[in-house]
């Protein structure tokens, strides 16, 4: 996850800029579902900015302390911050997903897909975040007396997807149908702009030039976010009232660090 933040960040801002302004409904059935809904998902997306923060530090330790390569001991652990970085943050998005398919069909099908189960067709984040095309794994090789790195391999977000166009997507979904009941076909609008196979990039430990220019990447793709947590944080603030984010907050199942969000 914490290598497709710039598309994460682009989409929450999108979302938030849209909705902001735009008065939801007095008579929406759960107004605190939805404003933990919207909680939830600035938490985890602060999560994914400050995990990838920290692994533009281990890897700008190379270049800082004049390292021939990166070390096991730094990244040891970091794959399973990761996975759970990236389980919390698809968790929260798809909570938002159905909050969207209520507040704005189109927006919805900007951002999410109506996924088929077992029930039927449920509303969830595009397959875009899942695990078969987010990649992260710190790859070891087994050996004595401790493992050994061999290196990192991740996907970023295809150029195809950076460049998407989201306002020209939402208004070309704008009074299109919802897919509904058991047997509708599932759709999922922004996937269909990923390549059938995104290549997989592999990070050796040695590589101190990719080390040096994967920081950067890093460094230039984390900031969006931060803007994307401030547009979703104005949205909150307008939208919900103090009674909505004292519920959220006191709720034992809402997964909220306290208000106002951290910025």
């Amino acid at each position: 996850m914490i290598t497709w933040v710039p598309l994460a960040g682009r989409l929450v801002e999108f979302i938030a800029t849209k909705l902001l302004g735009n008065k939801l409904d007095a008579t929406l059935d759960d107004k605190k579902g939805a404003c933990r809904a919207f909680l939830e998902l600035h938490d985890a997306l602060f999560e994914v900015e400050q995990l990838t923060n920290k692994f533009i530090h281990m890897l700008e330790r190379v270049a800082r302390e004049h390292k021939p390569r990166l070390y096991g001991a730094w990244l040891r652990g970091l794959q399973v911050e990761v996975a759970g970085c990236t389980s919390r943050f698809i968790d929260a998005a798809d909570h938002v997903s159905r909050v969207l398919e209520v507040l704005d069909p189109a927006l919805f099908l900007t951002f999410g897909q109506m996924r088929k189960s077992r029930t039927g067709l449920v509303a969830a984040v595009s397959r875009v975040f899942s695990g078969q095309v987010v990649r992260f794994e710190v790859q070891w090789q087994q050996s004595e007396p401790r493992d050994r790195l061999l290196g990192i391999s991740y996907t970023s977000p295809p150029t195809s997807a950076m460049n998407l166009d989201l306002e020209a997507l939402y208004q070309s979904v704008r009074g299109m149908e919802v897919p509904r009941g058991m047997f509708g076909g599932g759709i999922d609008m922004l996937a269909r702009n990923l390549p059938e196979e995104n290549a997989v990039e592999v990070l050796v430990p040695d590589d101190v030039s990719g080390i040096a220019r994967l920081a950067a990447r890093c460094r230039e793709h984390v900031q969006p976010v931060a803007a994307a947590r401030a547009k979703l944080h104005e949205f909150v603030a307008a939208e919900f009232s103090i009674d909505d984010l004292l519920y959220v907050g006191s709720g034992t199942s809402a997964r909220v660090t306290g208000w106002p969000p951290r910025l």
